[in-house]
């Protein structure tokens, strides 16, 4: 079985207006215990309670972060991680609707890895409010049981017959995998941020590549992202504007 931890940018949280970035990282179960413990034992070791405090760049040189993040790109790689994330532009007038469409890409790619192994999953998201939770896990729920996923005219049948149709929420500052997946997200988010400022009139659809050079930390979690067939666009990076 695999689970697979699902966070959003932070940026997002303060402004709804920003553009939004959602990360997913899945693990095998068999690793999952160790994982959690090896970054555990990380930030003992950097003597911080929340690796999120590394974003604080007050507080941390910019070195520091980038010694803290090559060790946690170590342990994850170690521990066979793939990330799959998606690029959203304004969520708009619909935003929790758009909010849990982004998911369900997330959980769509998972689900397919998932059938091409013969595999089951389980999905964690970061906590929300009561209500917000409620809206999304009823809209995701139903979609998992009742939407087959079509590729290239290709019917692969619902999500719920590899991933346990259900949506379990966790505070990150009980979960190290959630914050690191906070992390991964922000280092996109930098480069999306960075692209956005360099290249006005460019879409980042069809230049994913690019980003890769626009953050030093995003840079170094690269090789985790899920590739597909035409490499990380689509899969690992999914630009949905």
């Amino acid at each position: 079985m695999e689970i697979l931890f699902i966070d959003e940018s932070e940026v997002n949280k303060k402004s709804k207006n920003d553009c939004f970035i959602l990360g997913g990282l899945s693990i095998s179960e068999e690793k999952l215990i160790l994982l959690e413990e090896n970054l555990d034992s990380l930030k003992a070791e950097f003597r911080v309670k929340n690796f999120k405090e590394f974003r604080d760049t007050t507080k941390i040189k910019r070195e520091e972060k980038l010694v803290i993040t090559k060790k946690i790109v170590s342990i994850l790689r170690d521990s066979n991680v793939l990330v799959t994330s998606i690029i959203f532009g304004d969520l708009g007038k619909d935003y929790w609707k758009n909010y849990s469409n982004a998911i369900y890409f997330i959980l769509e790619r998972f689900f397919l890895r998932l059938k091409k192994a013969n595999k089951k999953g389980l999905v964690v998201c970061d906590s929300l409010s009561n209500k917000q939770e409620k809206l999304i896990s009823t809209k995701i729920i139903r979609e998992l049981k009742e939407i087959d996923v079509i590729l290239k005219g290709d019917n692969k049948g619902t999500i719920s017959t590899q991933v346990y149709p259900c949506l379990f929420f966790q505070d990150d500052n009980c979960s190290s995998i959630l914050q690191v997946t906070d992390l991964i997200c922000a280092s996109l988010q930098q480069a999306v941020t960075e692209f956005k400022a360099s290249n006005p009139n460019v879409t980042i659809k069809r230049n994913e590549h690019l980003l890769k050079e626009l953050s030093p930390y995003l840079r170094l979690y690269w090789n985790l992202f899920e590739k597909g067939p035409f490499g990380i666009a689509g899969w690992g990076i999914k630009v949905w504007d």
